[in-house]
């Protein structure tokens, strides 16, 4: 039995893959809360449960002007925090990638992880300059890493939220728990200082639905184990 393990950073992009699988799916999946050390984690975790391959799978900032909301990427690369590129597996990549492309349409192009998270336009715009990536995330190399340290292949696939001229709330991710669910308790707090950020918020939302929408799709159309053969 293969299983593949997928590997998330917040619980609705979860909801996204537990909701077209059933519990007899070999897909095994673990939120890392937005944190590249847990992401590590889940990895390790889901490789010594059997997972003979993995997806970091979620959303992203973008990087690349003609990615809009709902854009999604297959990465061909991770650029890691201190400039390095990781590898991901290329003939699952592209078997993958092409599934995807006739069905919802996939591109391809690095991803950079980062420890803190981007929210300011200006900075993604450095960023996007300084590594050539296309998107912007926060677990990817911890998953690469793990996975390739295992020689276990692995994949990217991430649908843009916020676009490259979108700047987010700077509080937005102490938002984010532990488990990869939102405080609503922080959101209400955080708009009762700032309540001029409301609009900004709702249209990061409104982004937000619209790659997590992409995410159901490729999680539909993907196939049993994110057409994973071995």
């Amino acid at each position: 039995m293969t299983r593949v393990g997928v590997i998330t950073g917040l619980a609705a992009e979860s909801a996204c893959v537990l909701g077209r699988h059933d519990g007899k799916s070999n897909l095994l999946v673990a939120c890392a809360g937005a944190d590249a050390e847990r992401a590590g984690e889940a990895a390790r975790r889901l490789i010594g449960e059997g997972c003979k391959a993995l997806v970091g799978f979620g959303v992203a900032g973008g990087l690349a002007s003609d990615l809009a909301p709902g854009a999604v990427v297959v990465a061909d690369g991770v650029v890691t925090p201190d400039g390095r590129r990781l590898e991901v597996d290329e003939h699952w990549r592209q078997r993958l990638g092409c599934r995807i492309s006739a069905r919802i349409g996939a591109r391809g192009g690095t991803i950079v992880t980062v420890v803190d998270a981007v929210t300011d336009s200006a900075c993604k715009r450095m960023l996007a300059a300084r590594t050539g990536s296309v998107a912007v995330d926060m677990e990817s190399y911890a998953i690469v890493q793990v996975a390739t340290g295992a020689g276990v292949p692995v994949l990217i696939v991430r649908a843009i939220a916020d676009p490259l001229d979108r700047a987010l709330p700077a509080w937005l991710p102490i938002t984010i728990r532990r488990d990869g669910t939102t405080d609503l308790a922080v959101v209400a707090k955080q708009l009762s200082r700032r309540p001029w950020e409301i609009a900004q918020l709702i249209r990061v939302g409104l982004d937000f639905r619209r790659g997590l929408s992409a995410l159901r799709r490729v999680a539909a159309d993907a196939g049993p184990l994110f057409h994973f053969t071995r």
